[in-house]
This record gives C-alpha cells, structure tokens and sequence, in this order.
C-alpha cells in the first residue's frame, strides 16, 4: 500500500492488488463527477476505472500487461529521445486537455509491445496544484539523465527551470523536429516520412482496439460490433 499526493490537493491511498488492478481509495471529501468518468471511458488513452459501488470512493483500474513510465525508462536507455517525448508530451497535453492528471512517472503506464501511453484520471474535481507538471518534467530528466540526445534532453530540462507549459515544451519539442527534418537529406527525408506514417497508422490502431477492448470491459453497452478488423489490420505486418 502506499500513499501519497502526487502534486494534487487531495488525499488517496494506493494499493496493488494480487489480481493486478490498481486499488484507489479517495478522501470522502471527493465528489465522483459523471461527466469526467464518461470522458475517462471514451478515451483510449486513460486506464480504464471502475467504480466500486458499494464504497463509493473506491475505484479500480486494470494493469495487467502494463509496466509504469519509471520502469519503462529504466529498460530502455538507448530509445529515441526527440521522437519519445513528442509522444509523450502530446498524448498529456491531449488528454490533460478534459482531463485531470496524475503528473508522476510512477502513474503513467506503458504498454509492453512499443510505447503507448495510459494516463491514470480520477472521475472527481481535483484542484492541482501550480507546480504539479514542472516537478513532473523535473523526475522526468532524472530519469533520462543517461541519454545521448543533449539537445533535446537540455531543452525539456530547460523549459522546466524557466516554468514554462506542456503546450510550451511541446512547441518546441516540435519545432527541433522539423528543424532536424529539413537539415536531412532528401533521401533520408523520405524514409523518416514513411516511419512516421507507419507509427500513426499504428497508434490509430491501437487506439481504436484499446477503446473496443475498454468498452467490453466496462460493459458500456449491450452489443459491440467490430466491423472490418481485418481491412483496419491489414492482411499483413505488425498488428496482422
């Protein structure tokens, strides 16, 4: 069990259960808000919650096959760096956009094949606190301090030491991507276009199978039909 308030103004005790769900128990001075559960639910990228009924203040998510972000950085200290925090940092922004977020690399959750992120929300009115993101990108260059890419490593340490937004770190995260593409050959240009067509196409995949998996788990509704998986999949290749 561990307890701890991760840069919000709240309460919560954490426990890791045998059966690999996450166990939240809020402050009884949360309202649950249904709204932002319908939100959670819709988005793919958010783990899915499950409300004990019961005990009102008790919620559930499913971990199984995930690891944390600490422990996804941990393993992979050779990986892209640019190319990780654009994901990083757009998927937080994308959700964090309805959302409230818990900001620790401790409560962001990798999957096991390649890097999609799930992003740990609570369905109740969190204040955050100001500085709950900057000591979030703060651990984060503690734990990237053994990567070779100086020039990205620096600016996201940077846009921490000024105070500035996610929407700031990602602009310019943003802008050394396409300053890096255009000093490329064209050859090279080429190639780095298809890579990225083929990683969205791949995280347009696994959003949608992540939602239907979400729904079915959920029981959101009392019949899913998924439609054309093979022509979405493709005959061939890394979902095939």
């Amino acid at each position: 069990t561990n307890e701890k308030g991760c840069g919000q103004k709240m309460e919560k005790k954490l426990t890791y259960r045998e059966d690999g769900f996450l166990e939240i128990q809020l402050d009884e001075a949360m309202v649950f808000d249904d709204y932002l559960y319908s939100l959670i639910q819709e988005d793919p990228h958010c783990l899915t919650c499950i409300r004990d009924h019961r005990r009102a203040h008790h919620y559930y998510f499913d971990l199984h096959g995930l690891q944390t972000l600490k422990e996804y950085l941990n393993c992979h200290p050779m990986l892209d760096l640019l190319s990780f925090s654009i994901r990083l940092f757009t998927t937080l922004w994308k959700v964090g956009c309805r959302k409230q977020i818990m900001f620790d690399c401790d409560e962001l959750y990798v999957g096991n094949q390649g890097f999609y992120l799930y992003v740990l929300c609570l369905p109740v009115g969190i204040p955050l606190k100001d500085d709950a993101y900057l000591v979030f990108v703060k651990q984060l260059c503690d734990l990237m301090i053994d990567v070779k890419d100086y020039e990205t490593f620096g600016l996201i340490y940077a846009s921490a030491l000024k105070n500035e937004s996610l929407k700031e770190t990602l602009d310019q995260l943003l802008a050394l991507e396409k300053k890096r593409y255009l000093a490329l050959p064209f050859w090279k240009r080429w190639k780095y276009k298809q890579r990225q067509e083929k990683e969205e196409e791949i995280m347009n995949l696994k959003n949608g199978f992540n939602y239907g998996k979400k729904v079915a788990s959920t029981g959101a509704c009392d019949l899913l039909v998924l439609d054309e998986i093979q022509c979405g999949m493709g005959r061939s290749g890394y979902m095939f």
